[in-house]
């Protein structure tokens, strides 16, 4: 960094020292920015006030060629504190790597550190924003070479206090000594020779905004799915804000004459996978959405799905399985039907006739394997439009 001349005996030194000691900018520059900004909307511990949770990465380069044998930057960032926060820990102690601010893997490899206090109290405008606090400190302790490719220095994670966008404010980073915009004296960038490098910032005006125009639910799945209780829809969201309700909606042209069949309470505030179903009841074909309304009273909708279960076996179950005297095969039919069903055994051949009259809805048939040789088999129906195939075991213990 600048060193700086007092106390010399000799005045014929003078000039010399300054000429030799005082190492002027060098003739290449840096710059910086903040970049790759990323929001949650969950409070972090869930203790308030914070309404989510920011990250932004300082990145640096030099305009042209390379600068070799870098060592030291004074660098930071500046935010406003009526919406963003440093988290808990470390809060406002000035410390050695702080928790919320992470090195890259370039910088920490090369054995830098970084010890910063992020709650220095100043006022400063940068365009239409004004900043009040600061955060400033030293990155040292390893060797580095900068090029003009973009390189990440750290990571920053703020808490948001802010319920609309941005949630946390805005964010900027002022010039170096002797940079543009906004030069800030004590931010700088140093080799291990002293020489020491002008700085400009490419985050001022505009300043970086943290946070994201927040959709109150984000759907993550939709199914449709035929049943022997009915038709069994199921929804999931991977995030929940201020969500209060989902509406199931059917339509029989699945364009338009929706109505509501239905509603679920959403989950209101979460950031993780939430499942939701609802039963509907059984139709020859119909059409599904799902209507999330918000606690504003926001409106989005899921995907449609196209179910029909008029056509189809919804779903067949045998049991006991395994079986000794007595299997039974419960079944849901889409529409009155004859059929036999064929007991087949693991060589193929059919040890047993079964024939069933079976009407529309759920139905069960008893069958009498108390003399079929314990082993492996399969029941088939002869319908086509009775697709059973389902395998079964006979034990006789």
């Amino acid at each position: 960094m600048r060193q700086y001349l007092n106390n010399f005996q000799k005045p014929f030194f003078l000039l010399l020292l300054f000429a030799t000691v005082m190492v002027p900018a060098q003739a290449q520059v840096c710059e910086w920015r903040l970049a790759n900004m990323s929001f949650i909307n969950v409070d972090p511990d869930g203790a308030g006030p914070a309404t989510g949770q920011v990250n932004f990465t300082l990145q640096i380069r030099t305009t042209s060629g390379t600068i070799a044998n870098v060592n030291s930057i004074s660098t930071g960032y500046s935010y406003q504190s009526a919406l963003a926060m440093v988290p808990t820990t470390p809060g406002c102690a000035t410390v050695s790597n702080p928790a919320n601010i992470v090195l890259s893997t370039t910088f920490s490899s090369a054995g830098f550190s970084f010890f910063a206090n992020q709650c220095n109290v100043f006022t400063q405008s940068g365009g239409p924003e004004t900043f009040d606090r600061r955060a400033s400190g030293v990155l040292d302790g390893g060797i580095i070479n900068l090029t003009d490719s973009w390189v990440d220095v750290f990571t920053v994670t703020l808490w948001t206090l802010g319920g609309t966008y941005p949630q946390g404010g805005y964010a900027m980073i002022n010039s170096g000594a002797g940079g543009s915009p906004a030069e800030f004296t004590t931010y700088a960038v140093a080799d291990d020779q002293a020489n020491e490098y002008v700085v400009n910032t490419l985050t001022y005006d505009p300043a970086l905004p943290l946070g994201a125009t927040v959709v109150p639910v984000s759907f993550s799945g939709f199914t449709a799915n035929c049943s022997a209780q009915g038709i069994r829809l199921q929804w999931s969201t991977a995030s929940e804000s201020r969500s209060g309700y989902f509406e199931i909606q059917r339509s029989y042209d699945g364009r338009s004459r929706w109505e509501a069949i239905g509603s679920r309470p959403a989950a209101g505030q979460s950031g993780s996978l939430i499942q939701y179903e609802w039963m509907a009841p059984y139709e020859a074909r119909a059409y599904y959405r799902i209507r999330q309304v918000d606690q504003d009273g926001r409106e989005q909708f899921s995907d449609t799905r196209e179910k029909s279960c008029s056509e189809t076996v919804a779903e067949v179950q045998l049991y006991p399985n395994p079986a000794d005297q007595e299997l039974y095969i419960r079944l849901l039919v889409g529409k009155p039907v004859r059929t036999n069903l064929h007991i087949v055994n693991a060589q193929g051949q059919i040890v047993r006739r079964v024939s069933a009259t079976l009407a529309t809805g759920n139905q069960q048939i008893r069958i009498d394997v108390s003399d079929l040789p314990a082993g492996r088999y399969h029941i088939v129906s002869t319908d086509p439009s009775l697709p059973v195939k389902q395998a079964f075991v006979v034990v006789h213990p």
